[in-house]
């Protein structure tokens, strides 16, 4: 098995002569779409027709190139080919930036009787197929600026949000720590701290979140700039075009309704105990008195060894998800046979893990910074969940291929789900409880943790509006945001705050508040294994339809194909509900096992 990924059905390399034939050709799509959107005046339909075919193709080309600049250069940030493509690419298109603008203000000018026209019973089959799609070019125009200045924007971003993501994302990735093993001082990549962070030594936990705070420490005034010139730049011109608030964008971008984020923040906030109390639990297990340490929130409990060299690891994904949805299983398999997947940490490759599904060409890659623990093993079924939702979505015009962040983390947590209670069912109580601590871990965090990320980040931007915010400043939000996550029960007076250095989340120009949507992923995901419990025979084609509207509909919408209300609050309390049960499964288990 290959431990790298294979770009070349992409491109050969950076210098492949494929690359200039494809860029003009997305070039030449772009210029036509202008011409047409700038030559006509009448509003009709052979006009949408031909934007929409030029979409499609300059969409898959477009992709296919961004993708293997990126993916090329996440492997090695000193690539400087990979990153002079990127930035090639970036200037080139940003050329075309007004595009949307053009196309919303020409479907703008149709009254709404003729826009809904184009939707009649027998009308042009690529217009109904993109109806969604049109109706949110049009909605969204009323946000948009003039062409000229939507260009200027989008060149000024390039020396602007994403020249400082670039640069945080090269300062973070070359940090190194130090640890001591077999006696001797060791200098590693950054991306290898949670490796350790989740060692069953004490002192090796201990050694490694202080030394990697070390490194964090160093790169932090650079995070901090980076941080402050992002959000300020969305705060400008969020405020240009006339939203509210950058969370009001995010939340018209997610197809997501306002009143469905604040139900589930809403049972979220009143959930935090359920997880201080398995925080206090784990503190004293392991001894504390004051809470758990914040070096420890990850430490594995239990004596089951549920290490997994990476063989075993895709192996073990691979059988687990063959007796849940055969199709996904049999497509996981082959997405590691054909190298899909980079799967071991090394020096220069950004830390973390992705998946990258490459529109209209019908495949993904993988970044992993594997290092055999369970979670490792969650992450990757979490990522090859990503890569079938894309891989679903092949099906669909690729315009019908991007779907909002709340279900983007849908099939990634559903498999997550499911690798856990794989492990689960046949469990004595020793593996039950070691897998109980893993699973809570991760669900505290995206619980209670994500709850804290949201709460830093809508102080942040909030703090931004009124001036620039010093390291300092950034480090004390963190602080009372993490302290009202955790309350008690995590004893935080030995961190440093400065978990926001290495969150690569906040620093995605024009992505903010990435941070809910893994909670929602999470809760909703709960939810579809409970209609899996209850139709199994049935759930594996209502899943897969479900998973390709993601690109059609409003969450709301989207979520009532699988007969689930997300804006009542009932569906999210049941879904912290499961959680609390292992919650209180786990407390028996530690009393029982260990006398706590």
């Amino acid at each position: 098995m290959k431990k790298t990924w294979d770009l070349t059905p992409l491109y050969e390399n950076e210098t492949d002569p494929q690359i200039e034939q494809d860029l003009q050709q997305v070039l030449t799509y772009y210029q036509a779409i202008q011409q047409v959107l700038t030559t006509s005046d009448a509003f009709e339909v052979g006009i949408i027709r031909d934007v929409l075919i030029h979409q499609q193709q300059a969409a898959a080309l477009a992709s296919k190139l961004g993708a293997f600049a990126n993916l090329s250069m996440t492997v090695n940030t000193k690539n400087q080919a990979a990153i002079n493509l990127l930035n090639r690419l970036q200037v080139e298109f940003s050329n075309y930036a007004n595009l949307d603008v053009l196309f919303g203000d020409y479907l703008a000018t149709a009254s709404e009787e003729a826009f809904e026209d184009l939707f009649v019973i027998g009308g042009d089959e690529l217009i109904l197929e993109h109806r969604y799609l049109l109706t949110k070019h049009r909605e969204h125009a009323r946000y948009l600026l003039s062409a000229e200045e939507e260009a200027i924007l989008a060149k000024m971003q390039l020396t602007g949000s994403h020249a400082w993501s670039q640069f945080r994302d090269q300062v973070t990735s070359s940090l190194e720590f130090t640890m001591t093993q077999a006696e001797e001082e060791q200098t590693l990549p950054i991306t290898m701290v949670s490796k350790f962070l989740m060692d069953a030594d004490p002192d090796i936990r201990r050694e490694a979140y202080f030394s990697a705070n070390k490194a964090y420490a160093t790169a932090a005034d650079s995070a901090a700039m980076a941080l402050n010139s992002i959000k300020g730049e969305s705060i400008t011109e969020n405020k240009l075009r006339g939203y509210d608030s950058l969370l009001q964008e995010i939340l018209l971008d997610s197809h997501l309704q306002e009143a469905t984020l604040t139900t589930m923040l809403r049972v979220i906030e009143q959930s935090l105990p359920i997880f201080q109390r398995y925080y206090k639990i784990k503190a004293r297990l392991l001894g504390h008195v004051d809470g758990l340490k914040p070096y420890d929130l990850y430490a594995p409990l239990g004596t089951a060894d549920l290490n997994y060299d990476l063989e075993a690891g895709c192996q073990f994904v691979v059988e687990t998800l063959a007796t849940v949805h055969p199709q996904m299983s049999e497509f996981i398999a082959q997405a590691i046979e054909k190298s899909w997947i980079d799967f071991l940490p090394r020096a220069d490759k950004v830390g973390g893990a992705f998946c990258q599904n490459i529109r209209g060409f019908g495949e993904s890659r993988i970044l992993l910074n594997y290092n055999g623990t369970y979670n490792d093993v969650s992450t990757l079924a979490h990522e090859l969940g990503h890569a079938y939702h894309g891989h679903v979505l092949n099906q669909e015009s690729v315009l019908n291929t991007s779907y909002p962040m709340p279900l983007a983390e849908t099939a990634s947590t559903f498999n997550e789900i499911l690798i856990a209670q794989a492990i689960k069912k046949s469990a004595d109580d020793q593996t039950l409880f070691t897998i109980l601590n893993q699973e809570l871990s991760t669900h505290a965090l995206i619980n209670n943790g994500v709850y804290a990320r949201f709460l830093f980040e809508d102080a942040v931007i909030k703090r931004r509006e009124q001036g620039l915010l010093s390291r300092e400043e950034i480090c004390e939000l963190y602080h009372e945001c993490e302290t009202k996550a955790y309350g008690e029960a995590v004893d935080l007076s030995e961190s440093q705050s400065l978990g926001w250095v290495m969150t690569p989340h906040y620093y995605i120009p024009g992505f903010h508040y990435y941070n809910f949507p893994y909670t929602f992923g999470l809760l909703y995901a709960k939810g579809l294994y409970a209609k899996y419990l209850k139709s199994p025979e049935t759930f594996c084609e209502q899943y897969d339809q479900m998973l390709r509207l993601t690109g059609k509909a409003d969450i709301e919408d989207v979520t009532k194909t699988m007969g689930i209300d997300v804006q009542d609050e009932q569906f999210w309390y049941d879904a912290v509900a499961v959680m609390e049960a292992d919650v209180q499964l786990y407390e028996q288990l530690a009393n029982k096992l260990y006398g706590v």
